[in-house]
């Protein structure tokens, strides 16, 4: 397997994100949730808890001076692949 970036990139992304992880699984209860760096998956049976989900994250993330990126991605995974972490 090849890794690509400096492993200050992954070091910075943890360091940076682990408040939001905790935020996300204890506080939000998210049922289901994976990180990769700054690429994260959040998967919920309802659409409407999923956009409450993400306005939450956008609130935690402004008091970290952070934001989402533009492409964020809302749609059923039964109807077409998860596209995460293509190398």
């Amino acid at each position: 397997m090849f890794l690509y970036g400096n492993y200050t990139s992954q070091w910075f992304a943890n360091y940076y994100l682990q408040n939001l992880d905790h935020f996300i699984k204890e506080k939000l209860k998210a049922p289901y949730y994976i990180r990769y760096m700054d690429d994260m998956l959040v998967f919920h049976r309802n659409k409407k808890e999923l956009r409450k989900i993400k306005i939450q994250i956008e609130e935690f993330l402004k008091s970290e001076h952070l934001k989402l990126k533009e492409n964020w991605q809302l749609f059923k995974v039964d109807s077409r692949p998860i596209d995460f972490i293509r190398l």
